[in-house]
């Protein structure tokens, strides 16, 4: 999109279309092709015609970023919902900004940590590494998987587990999944609690999850609008297969964490040779 005129079409078009809301990717991608994670791919000014005719005709307005400045341009623009939320600088380097962070709590943005890992890599770091920076800032962390992109269906509790990990509270995970989630996807008030007058929308597990979230792991029934969902069989989700560190004998510029390859490149030109003849 090069105008505002086409992000409004694109907004129009898609309500036509009968879409339940808007997700604009404010930042490049590391799985994308010619794109810059770190790089902002609109300007304040065009992610806030995006979210003003979105929310004029209803509709909830999600936003890929993994980018600081991207965050920053859609925290100014009104945002609904950020997914990622990495903090990767102009450098490709991490730095999480607690300014900013405050600012997503005030506006009360909606935020999934589902992430990349820090860079310079952090040792022992969960999949959703600025989740706990983030909920002690105040934001309302809600769960991001990825799925489909990242990780399959069956990694959802992994998921979950993993926000735990990160040290947000057994307590506060089971309401990000649930009525936080809710709320980030625009059905505050439709379901996501069990409540009078919500959706009987319920996942029925022998155990208690406050206790445990294995207990999540064990399903007994699915409820979706009062009638049990079919559910298709799923292998068990293995991390240990799925998030493998890649060879040492991999090149940087070979691996997909565009970061590496970022400083692979300026290593290279730093030392590139410019013979006198």
């Amino acid at each position: 999109m090069d105008s505002v005129a086409a992000i409004r079409r694109q907004v129009r078009d898609h309500h036509k279309a009968g879409t339940d809301g808007i997700k604009v990717m404010a930042t490049g991608g590391f799985m994308s092709h010619a794109t810059a994670p770190w790089n902002a791919q609109f300007t304040t000014e065009e992610l806030r015609v995006l979210i003003d005719d979105a929310h004029r005709l209803g509709k909830h307005v999600a936003a890929h970023a993994h980018g600081t400045e991207g965050i920053r341009r859609l925290v100014d623009a009104g945002i609904d919902y950020i997914t990622h939320v990495t903090f990767v600088g102009p450098d490709g380097l991490t730095q999480f900004d607690p300014e900013l962070a405050d600012q997503i709590a005030e506006k009360g943005i909606f935020v999934d940590g589902c992430a990349p890992g820090s860079y310079p890599p952090v040792p022992n770091e969960t999949f959703t590494p600025r989740a706990a920076d983030l909920y002690r800032h105040g934001a309302r962390i809600v769960t991001g998987h990825d799925i489909g992109a990242v990780c399959p269906p069956s990694a959802y509790t992994f998921g979950l587990k993993q926000l735990e990990a990160s040290g947000l509270p057994r307590a506060e995970v089971l309401i990000a999944a649930t009525s936080r989630g809710a709320g980030a996807v625009g059905l505050a008030g439709v379901t996501g609690v069990l409540a009078a007058g919500y959706a009987a929308d319920l996942l029925v597990v022998n155990g208690d999850p406050l206790a445990s979230l294995d207990a999540l792991d064990d399903v007994v029934e699915v409820v979706i609008e009062g009638r049990t969902f079919e559910r298709e069989w799923l292998p068990r989700f293995d991390p240990a297969v799925r998030f493998s560190p890649p060879s040492a004998e991999v090149g940087l510029l070979a691996r997909r964490d565009p970061r590496a390859a970022l400083m692979e490149r300026r290593q290279r030109a730093a030392a590139h040779p410019y013979p006198r003849t």
